[in-house]
């Protein structure tokens, strides 16, 4: 699947986003706290097996040489009805634990393809008080994020290929797949093992800042000093709204701190 060059991430103006634009940090959460109850948390469904899968995995199992005499035997004796009984158990401990410690362990961040949306930019960026920060998927955090998929329902997954083939993708699917309500975010996330983690990217990796519609000059300016000092190649947009649009428009502009604007006889 191919990545975006460009990623987006909407904050709202916080002393936490000067301290990660100052800090050059992204911050992964734990996924405890998304506004989405179903995010990171499903219980999926399980595929229902036919007669034939079932005595197909039956004689599989058998043919494993380290399969104990006791499981051996208790395998033959089954019914198809009990072993697909044992699968679906089995398979749902197996995603319970997987679930739990994700949650407990893990960090999530997220982006989104699109710097303009209305819908983000009131809930996640302070609705247009905010700012978003646009990304280049080169560097490190953001070179290794995953799509998320809308689903009107939630992801079915094989007992089979999960128990016999140890393929784990669908596990993966759990924690980027969220119901097609959300799907105005086309998002992309990155996952970390850590939760509560703050990443380091490199000065190279931020390539602009779009301000929100509604955020204060004097805040702005803060942003600005922040970034002039230590990435001047940053790039700042100022948001507008669209007079013929439901939308977001941006201009770019250049920012000249009040000393030197001082000096260039620009205010007296």
């Amino acid at each position: 699947m191919k990545i975006p060059k460009r990623l987006y991430k909407y904050q709202k103006f916080s002393e936490l986003t000067l301290q990660g634009l100052k800090t050059q940090t992204i911050y992964f959460g734990p996924p405890r706290h998304f506004n989405d109850p179903y995010d990171c948390s499903l219980s999926p469904s399980v595929k229902p097996q036919s007669n034939a899968e079932l005595e197909k995995f039956r004689v599989n199992q058998l043919q494993r040489g380290d399969l104990p005499d006791a499981a051996r035997l208790e395998l033959q004796a089954m019914s198809t009805e009990k072993i697909s009984e044992v699968l679906v158990r089995n398979v749902k401990q197996v995603f319970s634990a997987n679930i739990e410690q994700f949650q407990k362990n893990c960090g999530v961040s997220c982006f989104s393809e699109t710097n303009d949306n209305l819908l983000m930019w009131s809930h996640y960026a302070g609705h247009g008080k905010g700012i978003c920060l646009e990304f280049n998927t080169a560097y490190e955090p953001v070179n290794k994020p995953l799509k998320v998929e809308y689903s009107k329902c939630i992801p079915e997954i094989d007992p089979v290929l999960i128990l016999e083939d140890n393929n784990f993708n669908s596990v993966l699917s759990l924690y980027t797949t969220k119901s097609e309500h959300w799907s105005y975010e086309r998002e992309w996330r990155v996952i970390h093992k850590l939760a509560g983690t703050k990443y380091v990217y490199p000065a190279e990796a931020l390539k602009s800042i779009y301000f929100g519609t509604e955020l204060a000059q004097e805040s702005i300016e803060i942003i600005c000093l922040i970034i002039q000092g230590q990435n001047p190649n940053v790039k700042f947009f100022k948001g507008k709204r669209s007079t013929t649009e439901y939308r977001v428009e941006f201009e770019e502009f250049t920012y000249t701190n009040y000393s030197s604007a001082k000096q260039q006889g620009v205010v007296t």
